[in-house]
């Protein structure tokens, strides 16, 4: 181990070249005690950088289940983010109507948070907070079955959405988007609240593809490469300009859904 990193930086920086190198293939469990002894640390540095390259969208958590290497499929997650961004936006206006003060309340709370979060880049706790923020207005729907369906969507899509967090520039807007919606919250305001979550569904889905472009600009890099060809079969095969049109067709699917 380097001398220059921490315990929990080695780990985090090993599994992620092992994941992107193919060590672990897409979909492998991550058994914690068997990589901690290959690594020759504490299981807690491993389970440290399972949770970070979670958040990155390398590693996804099942529970009960445990870690596997995630399995993308990029035309499956363009249809999940068609249908969670219409369910999304159907709640976000019903819960324009039935919000109360006492929800608001906590939602400026978890604003605070989350700015403090932003502003110390701490990429990880911004979104667990902006997680929060989102499925506590969801749930203000009154409709337990519509919020039902979107919490097993977000399941399947959070490990591409969560990258967008990485993206320069991404906190500042996200952040000014939050204040906008909780405005309209406050206003009770169901076009606007409507409105401000078809735009931030639409526009991270569309710094997703921003970032997979990048990576076709940067094959030679493995961790980009690893995006376009590691992850599934969904661009097996095709050439770089063939993927540069079916992404092209994915943003215009999502396109479509903008208010």
């Amino acid at each position: 181990m380097k001398e220059t990193l921490s315990k929990n930086e080695y780990a985090y920086q090993r599994l992620k070249e092992e994941i992107t190198s193919g060590v672990f293939i897409p979909g492998e469990k991550l058994v914690v005690g068997s990589i901690s002894k290959r690594y020759q640390v504490s299981p807690m540095p491993v389970r440290n950088a399972i949770n970070k390259l979670q958040s990155e969208g390398f590693v996804a958590v099942t529970p009960m289940c445990g870690a596997r290497v995630h399995v993308w499929n990029y035309d499956t997650f363009c249809s999940l983010m068609q249908i969670s961004t219409v369910l999304e936006k159907t709640a976000s206006r019903l819960a324009a109507h039935y919000v109360t003060e006492e929800i608001l309340e906590e939602l400026r709370s978890i604003c605070k948070k989350m700015e403090s979060a932003g502003l110390s880049r701490n990429f990880q706790l911004y979104e667990q907070y902006n997680h929060s923020f989102h499925f506590l207005i969801y749930r203000q729907c009154r409709n337990d079955d519509l919020y039902e369906h979107i919490q097993e969507l977000h399941e399947k899509t959070y490990p591409y959405t969560s990258i967008s967090f990485h993206i320069k520039g991404r906190i500042q807007l996200s952040m000014a988007q939050h204040k906008e919606w909780l405005a309209a919250l406050e206003n009770h305001d169901p076009d606007a609240s409507e409105a401000i979550c078809s735009l931030q569904r639409v526009q991270s889905y569309s710094n997703f593809l921003t970032h997979l472009e990048s990576c076709l600009e940067h094959l030679d890099d493995g961790e980009a490469y690893y995006y376009i060809y590691g992850f599934g079969s969904t661009f097996a095969n095709m050439s770089v300009e063939e993927i540069k049109e079916k992404l092209s067709s994915y943003r215009e699917a999502m396109d479509i859904l903008r208010n």
